[in-house]
């Protein structure tokens, strides 16, 4: 995945379906060490 200069992030079709994200779906973001 890439970040646009305007800080977005396209997450791919193959993980939105698995993940059942629609438009409007909120998601956290874990930071690991």
């Amino acid at each position: 995945m890439r970040i646009t200069i305007k800080g977005q992030v396209t997450i791919p079709q193959e993980i939105r379906d698995k993940a059942g994200f629609r438009p409007g779906t909120e998601v956290d973001f874990v930071i690991g060490d």
